[in-house]
């Protein structure tokens, strides 16, 4: 949320996020995909407010919800 310094993991999450939120992470592998939706759904459950910042700066109107929904949802 470029609040402050990133752990290690945190930075990597940075490269990751805009991609995931503006493709529904079309280009990550099945294990990549496992990773994503566990941290995300992580990050909603736990640091809604976090993830809401997050949301807000990638997609300010909510133009990809629907497929980032979705992708949350999927088992691939």
């Amino acid at each position: 949320t470029d609040k402050g310094p990133c752990t290690p993991q945190g930075k990597e999450l940075k490269k990751i996020v805009p991609e995931v939120i503006q493709t529904s992470c079309t280009k990550c592998s099945p294990q990549q995909k496992k990773v994503v939706r566990n941290v995300i759904t992580t990050m909603q459950s736990k640091y809604k407010d976090q993830w809401d910042l997050v949301v807000n700066k990638y997609d300010p109107k909510k133009q990809r919800s629907g497929e980032l929904k979705a992708f949350l949802s999927g088992t691939d």
